[in-house]
This record gives C-alpha cells, sequence and structure tokens, in this order.
C-alpha cells in the first residue's frame, strides 16, 4: 500500500487517471448530469427519485485496490453510503429528495470481514470510510475535509488529530503513514467514541471508548485492529518533547451498521458481532437463589435459535389464516426474556406480523386485540398461559407455544401448548429460507389505550422499524439492562438499536429486583419512567433524614454529599447517561438526578408510540420535522414571539397509521401526514421545542373563560418555594384550585432564624 495513493494533492497523475477510468465505467440511473467540482477531487449530481442504482465494469487500466464512494446526502441530513469496485459491481442507494449525490475515489480496495458468517448471512465488506470526511486538530481553529494530505500540526506537548466519518460504524481496523522524512516519536494513543461532549467538544467518556497505547519505532506506517463501534477517531501524539503529528494518510476500514431493509440490517449486526456476547439472564442456581449475569448467549447463537425457531413456526404456521392486512399475525404475550425476542426475530426471518402484547392484560383487552389483529399464534409466558387459553377459546386461536420461566427453568407441560424446547427441536436442522418483505409492508402493531380506553393498534413498516436503528443514542461500550415492557415503545424500539451497534443486553429478573438487576449488570446507561428514579429520590431522602438525625451538628452540604456519593454507584460504574421519559419528571426529580449523577449525562426525553423520540432536552432529534399550528382558543399562533401552538411531527420512523382504525387514522394526521401529538409547544430562539401543556387538558369555566391548568402549574412552579403542585379546573367553577407542596429546604433559608416551617412566618409567606 503506497502512501503516495492518500497524498492526492501531491499526485495529480493518479487522481486524473482514476477519474478518467472510473469515468468509463460507471453507470447511474436516478440522477441528473454529473459535474466535475475542480477545486476537489468528487463528482456531484443532484437526485431526481427515491432510489440511486449504480453499476461499474472496470476498464483495462483499472487497478485491483481502487473503488469508487457514493454518498446520498439529503437536505434533511439524511445520509445513505455505498461502494464500487471490481469485487462489488453495483449498488442501490435510498434518496428522499431533494438530495445530491456524491462520488469519491478510494484508492484502497475494499476487504471482506474475518471469519466464517452466521448461516443464512452474506460476509460484510469493509471499506475505506475516511476519505472526503471532515477532520479537525488541535492546532488548528477550523475544521478540513480530509481531500488532501494533512497539514502537521503545531510543535506541542500532545498533538492530536481527529476525523468524524459522520455516522457510528462498525470501525474494523485503521492504518495510518507517516512522514518518513518526520517520523514522530513517542507513545501513540488511538481513541474510537461516539460522541462529543456537547460542552466541551471533546470526546465524551473517552476512557470507556475504544482505545490503545503503543509505542513508535520508527516505522512509517503502523497498521492496527480496532473492532469497534464509533463515529469520530482520534490520533494523540505523546512524546518526551513537544513535536508536530504529521500524518499523511489514514485509512479506515469499516461497515455501516445497518442496510437498506431490516432483514439486512439483522444480517449485518449478527455478522458483525457474531462472536460477541448477546444475551443473559439471572439463572435459578440449585440452591434457589438466582445467579448473576454470568452466563452469556453469543450473537451467532441466538441468530441460530431464531434460524430454529422460524423453521418450526413454518411448520406450525403452515396453515394459519391471514388477520388484519392479509398478514399471518404471532403474538408475542409474556415478559421480557431472551426467548421473547428470538421469537421476534424468528418473525422477521419469516416474514410474519407481530402483535407484542403487556403480559399483564386482561382477558377482556386481550381478546379484542387477538380478534382485531386475527392473530394466529399465540407465544406466551408461564405466568399468562392460563389467560391466553381463555382468550384463545373465546376467539378460535388454534396454536400457542409456551416459553419458559424468566430465570430459565422449563415451564410445567401443557396439553394446549407446544413447548419453546420443542419448537426449536423441530427446526435446529432445517436450511434457512429467509423472507425478505418488502420495505413498506407491515412489520409490528404496537396497541396503546386513547382517552376512550380502547387500544388503538400503531402500526409499523419494516422500513419505519429500519430507519430507528440509527436515531437512538448507544453509548459505548453498550451494555442495556431489558427492563421496560416490550409491548411499549420504548423498549420494542431500543432492543433492536442495541442490537445493530453490537451491545449486550441482560433481561431483568422482576421489578421487585430492579436496582439489584441494575447493580449487577452495570450498564452502560439507564432509562425509565420517573416512578423509577422516584424510588432513588426516596431513598435519598430517607438516608439524608436520618443522617441529619444522627448527626445534627454537621454541615448540611457536605452530608447531602456524602448521601449522594453512596447512591452513585447504585447502577455500577460503566455508567454514561441517566435519561428519563414516558411521562413528564417532577422539577424536584430532576434536581435530584444532576446533583447525583454529576459526571454522567442526564437528560429528559419526549416522544409518542406513533413518532418516536422527538426531542431530548427540547432539542429536536435528526431525522425529526416538528411544525406548530395554531390553537385560536388559547391564543397560541405560530406568528407569536416566541411561536407557540400544537406541536405536529413527521419522521422516517413515525407509524403509517391505526390497524383497523382509518377514522382515527385520518383525524390524528393533517394532509401531509405529520402527526397531531396533541400536546402545546413553543419554539425558542436556537431553535429548541418545549412542551408546555397538552391541548386536550383545556377546561371552559363557567363564565366561559377557557384556561389550561397546565399553564397554570408551569407559570407557579417558577417559584422557588413550590416543590410539587397540582391545579384543578372544573367547568361548573368560576375559579381554578391548586394544591401546593412547598419545598422545604428554600421555605427554611427564606424563614427568619428560629422559624418553624409550620408556623405564622411560613403561613404568611407561603400565602
Amino acid at each position: 500500500m503506497s502512501t503516495a495513493d492518500y497524498v492526492l494533492g501531491r499526485t495529480p497523475t493518479l487522481q486524473q487517471a482514476f477519474w478518467r477510468l472510473a469515468k468509463a465505467g460507471l453507470s447511474i440511473e436516478g440522477i441528473d448530469a454529473l459535474v466535475v467540482d475542480d477545486s476537489l477531487p468528487h463528482l456531484v449530481a443532484g437526485v431526481t427519485g427515491d432510489t440511486v442504482r449504480a453499476s461499474f465494469a472496470p476498464p483495462p487500466g483499472w487497478r485491483e485496490r481502487w473503488g469508487i464512494h457514493l454518498s446520498v446526502l439529503s437536505e434533511s441530513g439524511e445520509r445513505s453510503l455505498g461502494f464500487l469496485a471490481a469485487s462489488a459491481p453495483s449498488v442501490e442507494l435510498a434518496a428522499k429528495p431533494p438530495a445530491r449525490l456524491i462520488v469519491q475515489p478510494a484508492f484502497q480496495a475494499p476487504a471482506v470481514l474475518p471469519g466464517e458468517p452466521p448461516r443464512g448471512c452474506p460476509s460484510v465488506t469493509l471499506a475505506d470510510a475516511g476519505f472526503g470526511r471532515v477532520t479537525r486538530q488541535s492546532s488548528a481553529a477550523g475544521q478540513a475535509a480530509l481531500h488532501l494530505w494533512m497539514a502537521p500540526t503545531s510543535e506541542e506537548e500532545a498533538p492530536w488529530w481527529e476525523i468524524d466519518f459522520a455516522q457510528q460504524l462498525f470501525l474494523d481496523s485503521v492504518e495510518l503513514h507517516f512522514d518518513p522524512e518526520d517520523l514522530p516519536r513517542g507513545q501513540l494513543e488511538l481513541c474510537c467514541y461516539p460522541y462529543l461532549d456537547p460542552d466541551t467538544s471533546e470526546p465524551f467518556f473517552a476512557d470507556l471508548a475504544w482505545n490503545a497505547l503503543l509505542p513508535l519505532e520508527g516505522q512509517p506506517v503502523l497498521r492496527l485492529p480496532v473492532g469497534a463501534v464509533g463515529r469520530f477517531l482520534r490520533v494523540r501524539l505523546r512524546g518526551p518533547q513537544p513535536q508536530a503529528l504529521h500524518l499523511q494518510g489514514v485509512r479506515a476500514a469499516a461497515a455501516p451498521l445497518t442496510q437498506e431493509r431490516l432483514l439486512a440490517s439483522y444480517q449485518r449486526a449478527f455478522t458483525l458481532f457474531a462472536e460477541r456476547p448477546l444475551f443473559a439472564r439471572r439463572r435459578r442456581l440449585a440452591s434457589g437463589e438466582l445467579s448473576g449475569f454470568d452466563e452469556w448467549q453469543s450473537y451467532r447463537e441466538v441468530w441460530d435459535a431464531a434460524l430454529a425457531v422460524k423453521a418450526g413456526l413454518d411448520e406450525l404456521l403452515a396453515d394459519a389464516p391471514q388477520g388484519a392486512e392479509g398478514r399471518v399475525f404471532v403474538g408475542l404475550f409474556a415478559p421480557n426474556q431472551p426467548e421473547w425476542v428470538i421469537c421476534d426475530l424468528a418473525c422477521v426471518l419469516g416474514g410474519w406480523a407481530v402483535a407484542p402484547l403487556a403480559p399483564t392484560d386482561g382477558v377482556e383487552r386481550l381478546a379484542g386485540i387477538v380478534e382485531r389483529a386475527g392473530i394466529a399464534c399465540l407465544i406466551v409466558g408461564p405466568e399468562q398461559l392460563a389467560r391466553a387459553k381463555e382468550v384463545a377459546a373465546q376467539v378460535g386461536v388454534e396454536r400457542l407455544v409456551l416459553l419458559p420461566h424468566l430465570d430459565g427453568t422449563p415451564a410445567p407441560d401443557d396439553e394446549a401448548a407446544l413447548p419453546y424446547a420443542e419448537l426449536l427441536a423441530r427446526g435446529a436442522d432445517a436450511e434457512p429460507a429467509l423472507v425478505d418483505r418488502e420495505p413498506d409492508e407491515l412489520y409490528t402493531v404496537l396497541f396503546t389505550s386513547g382517552s376512550t380506553g380502547t387500544p388503538k393498534g400503531a402500526k409499523r413498516s419494516y422500513q419505519a422499524v429500519n430507519a430507528l436503528l440509527p436515531a437512538f443514542g448507544v453509548c459505548q461500550p453498550a451494555v442495556h439492562l431489558c427492563f421496560k415492557p416490550l409491548s411499549h415503545f420504548s423498549e420494542r424500539a431500543y432492543l433492536p438499536t442495541m442490537i445493530a451497534h453490537g451491545g449486550q443486553i441482560g433481561f431483568g429478573s422482576g421489578g421487585e429486583r430492579l436496582f439489584e438487576d441494575l447493580a449487577l449488570l452495570r450498564p452502560s446507561a439507564v432509562s425509565g419512567v420517573p416512578r423509577v428514579f422516584n424510588v432513588l429520590m426516596a431513598r435519598y431522602e430517607e438516608d439524608l433524614a436520618a443522617a441529619r438525625a444522627a448527626q445534627p451538628e454537621r454541615d448540611a452540604e457536605e452530608l447531602e454529599e456524602e448521601v449522594l456519593a453512596s447512591l452513585r454507584g447504585v447502577f455500577g460504574d460503566r455508567l454514561q447517561s441517566v435519561s428519563v421519559g414516558s411521562a413528564p419528571p417532577s422539577r424536584a426529580l430532576m434536581r435530584f438526578l444532576f446533583r447525583c449523577f454529576r459526571a454522567q449525562r442526564v437528560t429528559e426525553g419526549y416522544g409518542s408510540t406513533e413518532c418516536g423520540t422527538i426531542t431530548v432536552d427540547d432539542v429536536v432529534q435528526p431525522q425529526v420535522d416538528v411544525k406548530l399550528i395554531d390553537v385560536p382558543e388559547l391564543g397560541y399562533y405560530a406568528e407569536d414571539r416566541p411561536p407557540r401552538g400544537e406541536i405536529l411531527v413527521k419522521t422516517r420512523h413515525m407509524i403509517s397509521g391505526y390497524l383497523g382504525d382509518e377514522e382515527t387514522t385520518q383525524r390524528n394526521f393533517d394532509e401531509e401526514g405529520y402527526f397531531r401529538t396533541g400536546d402545546l409547544g413553543e419554539r425558542l430562539p436556537d431553535g429548541r421545542v418545549r412542551v408546555i401543556g397538552r391541548r386536550k387538558n383545556v377546561v371552559k369555566l363557567a363564565q366561559g373563560e377557557f384556561v389550561a391548568p397546565e399553564r397554570i402549574e408551569g407559570a407557579l412552579m417558577q417559584c422557588p418555594l413550590v416543590e410539587q403542585l397540582v391545579v384543578h379546573a372544573d367547568s361548573l367553577q368560576a375559579s381554578v384550585v391548586a394544591l401546593v407542596v412547598p419545598n422545604e429546604g428554600t421555605l427554611a433559608a427564606a424563614l427568619p432564624e428560629g422559624a418553624a416551617l409550620d408556623g405564622p412566618e411560613a403561613r404568611a409567606l407561603l400565602h
């Protein structure tokens, strides 16, 4: 491999020869004319449709190691990547006009990921991901694209250089080329990480990302295996004295984490991470106690199990009746466990639609859902079997599969249900014949209750679920405890994302052992509803009260810090982020989390089953389009300063409608395809969108005045004396009532010395 092949600015003849041959063998459909940008070594074209198809026939003179990078970049920021070479003669890229195609040279041929792919999975092609990407260095103020050789840094004590791959990739290996006339001395530190810290623009938790420290021994080329998932690669030189870092070239052999179709994305993940651990549970030991998370199924083992379940379901569903929208439906009616996800994956491999069902659902609700979807097979847990049998008798479901207990012990035999182990055995030796459904076909339905309590079936296509895979932020190393219901959107969407990013997933052993499970697994991120973290805050308040009673002479701030320090390790030493969602947290809870987890990122998410995550800390997420519409009855208008109104959302991963309910679908989507969230929001000057209320939570008082209790609550919560409050409005009354819980700490500080919290001075201050 020649260093000169990278230094394009010094080898114009090589560049000209490349483009002359590339254009001779290149054929592209779905674009207008290719335009040569003389200032940069790439070609640009406008995209005319929703698909770009490219093929390449190498002409005489084409070097075997050369290739062609293709990137489709939409104005919305969405990107599709592809690669052409003699060994990869065609590629198809999705586009969302208006968009442009960028064609770039690759002077290193693609390689194939080492190792045997799992059965039914194609091999993964590794290509140079670095060319044309944004770079920066320690002594340069701006950023530059890696088209030409990198200028040396200034002489510094620890100079560094960094490349942004524009998305998280699987980075297999790195090759660094140095100036032979100016070889670095000392040690070279490399770090691959997924995020920049939003406050410092430095690596976010770089000490937990992949890194390596290597002695330099005068070699002009350094090759290093990586095998990590990340977006940024940083190279730092540590030497005995200040010196410049002079990189002449960098090759990053990498592969995208996802593909254009959901099945292909799963095949990619189970190939990239085949030998990594994926699933673990706490097993029941002979002593009756539960183990730790000490036995893991690898990606390859989980894939093989899914193939076997798929083959077993082929036999079981051979003559199954079609349900809603002409699909054969499988219902998953069980708690979170590895077999749940394996069965879901098997349904992707077999092309069956999936309906996750809440394991706590009663017979009446469950029967209504099963009948509406036309579910042909119920896969159930032991605790759900009795209800499933009752529903099967009512609705006419003829196929039941019984999973093992949460701790992995087999369920008792029941003649009404096929044991999971037998389903596995039926398909163990079958050859995989995978079914790749069209992207817009229905894949899964999540049932949520509306204001009437009637379940609404939110439909998602294969394409929408595939678009979710890169939409969530995933910390590395990625370790996750699956404890939120898989019948809810958050966990249903996050698990496939974890798999796509090579994560490890431990399954919770039951709600009462949640904090024990978290401490044993040591996840890299914890996300939950406010109720989960309220438990931790209540423990903090109890411990703090006990500490104050035992040591009244101690400084209050010191005591508080000691109690917080005792709680910081409750989730383990891998923790990088804490996020709260699904319901609005109290201000008191967020203050507590920021103090307790001050070294981690604490965020509040806002979203819905229909749209997924919309904002994080009020920041609108990538691939999410938000608009505000007028709400005249509340005096909210999009022309306000700041703009206010109902929040409408459109995303690539949103639902396509509600199962069997066209009326609700039409009512909840506008003519442009935006979903009406029913939430009220305001757009701040920096582009953030803050939720300020709920449109339905508006009451017309007896005198005809409209009031929004949530808006009043929001205004009153700005008072530092308020800890919690609720505002109640009644249409038969002319005024509203507020029930307020004061903040004892702020109240005590505002009172004269010696005044009691329940004394007349306190009452006067509060009134």
